[in-house]
């Protein structure tokens, strides 16, 4: 959640007809979401150059509710990043959400969160199959494998902390993409690049 009436989600988690259905706010548990707050879906936009001129290239989509969310408990918004917002490679970042546990695991009740690490771009785009992977797309994960996001995790959220003076605020710096089976070596998860989009998020 970006905004009261904002959430920023993968292109590729948007369906291409009708836009309907609801944001849930608050919840962690997906058998029982009495916690949250229910709200109504208004509209939904993908990136006009979804997968263009690759695929999965500007995997970004932006969903509007009917009415504001209200502000309570956990549900705040992220922090989106500054346009020149850059955290070192090994920073250790966090994404989280309700998919495979492992890449032949179950699907989870609960919202799972794990650390991974900002990949040096070069370091990614010379792995097998990660050639075409834009600067607007950060790989994350560890070289070894180990943690990743994996399938049910698209469009949820890479989280990096500022260091100070910034008051070490989290800000939106991924938003769950693609990669290669789950925590496999040598294939990091790809996330697109919430600064590449300011201009576009903005308008």
């Amino acid at each position: 959640m970006i905004s009261n009436y904002w959430v920023i989600t993968a292109a590729h988690c948007t369906p291409t007809s009708l836009e309907r259905g609801h944001i849930f706010a608050g919840g962690h548990i997906l058998r029982d979401m009495r916690e949250a707050d229910t709200y109504i879906i208004n509209s939904m936009y993908r990136h006009p150059k979804w997968n263009h001129p690759d695929l999965f290239d500007n995997d970004i989509g932006l969903v509007s509710v009917k009415k504001s969310i209200i502000m309570r408990g956990s549900v705040l918004p992220v922090c989106l990043p500054h346009a020149k917002t850059c955290f070192k490679e090994q920073t250790q970042c966090v994404t989280t959400g309700w998919g495979l546990t492992s890449e032949r695991g179950e699907f989870p009740d609960k919202l799972q969160e794990v650390a991974v690490e900002i990949f040096k771009k070069d370091d990614c785009t010379n792995l097998a199959g990660y050639g075409h992977v834009k600067d607007t797309a950060i790989c994350a994960g560890y070289h070894d494998g180990r943690k990743d996001a994996c399938s049910g995790d698209s469009g949820g959220p890479l989280v990096c902390r500022l260091e100070a003076p910034y008051t070490g605020a989290w800000v939106l710096y991924g938003i769950v993409s693609w990669g290669y089976g789950c925590a496999r070596p040598g294939n990091p998860g790809v996330y697109t690049s919430v600064k590449s989009y300011s201009d576009w998020i903005e308008k």
